[in-house]
Order: C-alpha cells, then sequence, then structure tokens
C-alpha cells in the first residue's frame, strides 16, 4: 500500500505521493526498467559464474575418469600375480600357464571390465557441456545427467575390486556432488 511505502522512504513526500497514476507512470516505469536491466545483468553474471565453476568440476571428473580408465588393465594383473604368490605360499606348484589360473583370471577380468562405464561417463560429459552451452533451460536435465554420471561411478566403485579405484571413484563422487548442488541453482 502507499502507507507503507511512507513509512519505508520509498516515496519522499507526501506531495510526490499525490501525483497522478498517469503522472507517476513514467518515472515508475524508468525505475522499473532500470531495476529490471540491473536484476538481468546480475543473473547473466551469475550465471556465468555457476557455468564457470560446475565446467571446472566437469574437467575433475573426466580428470578422474581418466585416471580410473589408466589404472582398470592391471587389476585383472594384480589379481592373478596374488593368486600365484598365495598358491606359492601354501607350497602348491602351479604354473602361470596353468588353464584354471588363466580362466580364473579371465572371469575376474569381465567382471570388472568397466569399459562401458568410462563411455557412458564420456558421453554423458558430452552432453553435460552442450547443455551448459545451451540458451534452453538446462536446470532439470543437468540434474538428471548428474544422477547418471553418479550411476556409472557407482557401477565402476562396485566392479572395482581394487582400493585405487575405489579411492579414485569416492573422489569423483565427492566431486560430482558439488556440481550436484550448483546445478539445482540453475532454471
Amino acid at each position: 500500500q502507499a502507507s507503507d511505502l511512507l513509512r519505508l522512504d520509498i516515496i519522499a513526500s507526501e506531495a510526490e505521493a499525490a501525483l497522478s497514476p498517469e503522472e507517476a507512470w513514467p518515472a515508475v516505469e524508468e525505475a522499473l526498467r532500470a531495476a529490471l536491466k540491473d536484476f538481468l545483468a546480475m543473473r547473466a553474471a551469475e550465471g556465468a559464474n555457476l557455468k564457470a565453476d560446475v565446467l571446472s568440476k566437469l574437467e575433475t571428473l573426466e580428470e578422474y575418469r581418466n585416471r580410473i580408465a589408466e589404472h582398470a588393465p592391471s587389476v585383472p594383473v594384480r589379481l592373478r600375480e596374488a593368486m600365484l604368490k598365495r598358491l606359492a605360499e601354501a607350497d602348491l606348484s602351479v604354473s602361470a600357464d596353468d588353464e584354471r589360473i588363466i580362466r580364473e583370471v579371465a572371469l575376474f577380468a569381465d567382471k570388472c571390465d568397466i569399459s562401458e562405464e568410462i563411455t557412458r561417463l564420456s558421453s554423458h560429459f558430452d552432453q553435460f557441456r552442450t547443455l551448459c552451452d545451451s540458451s534452453a533451460p538446462a536446470g532439470r536435465p543437468l540434474d538428471f545427467l548428474c544422477q547418471e554420471i553418479f550411476r556409472e561411478f557407482n557401477t565402476i566403485g562396485s566392479k572395482a575390486n581394487d582400493s585405487t579405484l575405489s579411492h579414485l571413484v569416492v573422489a569423483a563422487k565427492t566431486e560430482l556432488e558439488k556440481i550436484r548442488e550448483q546445478v539445482q541453482n540453475i532454471e
């Protein structure tokens, strides 16, 4: 109400309050336009800062994905070595060429294969960048992609059976949570 505005000193004097709506409208319209322009500029600046922050964190996720992809092939090799070592410690002489060892390592390698998850992560990261560069509202699609990225890292962690991979997955999920918090502020 006008009386509330007067108490808040938004309207400088009662004389100005006595203006008719037609007389006051040009000044009000000018003030509204200026406020709207400032609001939109502030929103654009905040959006640009959010985008830069989220894309920076996405690069960190890509680094984790790359480190995971580099380390993953060594996991079955280390299992084979650990198996042979345990068998030797138990005084069971088994050759590394023994078909049973080869079969066991092959089964393990198949169970811990994360190549599909690595590929899907790459796709999700590309989609994420595309959405960030789009002028369309992207908040919900980005939030959905965060869920999908989380799911891929979670699957990698489940398949890992390796402490190095597990640590990388935990670090990636922590970084992803930071992205998700920011994404939830995006329209």
